[in-house]
């Protein structure tokens, strides 16, 4: 029916993939840009329950190289190899959003398109 359904999440994390640390992340934790001893504990909660009630905002796909958009933690859970109960929405610049594309795990792509040059150059 194209609805989307309401969800309430626990916990939120913005992964900025720009952050080299971020992209190149090899467990969960490693996705939390500002570490605390809490994290760990967090994220192996998370891991127990396969994700659910987690959504992960990975931001700049393109900022990816095509390593890694091909075999990353980010790309294991897109595809839903980890955390397959968890929610991830992806951000990325039109030319590298075709391999997202191609990813069977994705359901939902939105294109945001008009943005004035002067809205551009302020970002």
């Amino acid at each position: 029916n194209g609805q989307m359904k309401h969800v309430q999440y626990d916990l939120v994390i913005y992964c900025p993939l720009r952050n080299i640390e971020v992209a190149q992340a090899s467990t969960l934790s490693d996705l939390f840009v500002y570490q605390c001893d809490e994290v760990v504990i967090v994220a192996k909660w998370f891991q127990k329950r396969h994700g659910e009630g987690l959504l992960i905002i990975f931001d700049g796909w393109d900022e990816l190289s095509v390593e890694l958009r091909q075999s990353s933690l980010a790309t294991r859970i897109i595809c839903k190899e980890l955390l397959h109960k968890c929610s991830v929405i992806v951000t990325s610049r039109s030319y590298a959003s075709s391999s997202l594309l191609d990813l069977d795990s994705i359901n939902r792509h939105v294109a945001v398109m008009g943005f004035k040059v002067q809205e551009i150059e302020n970002v």
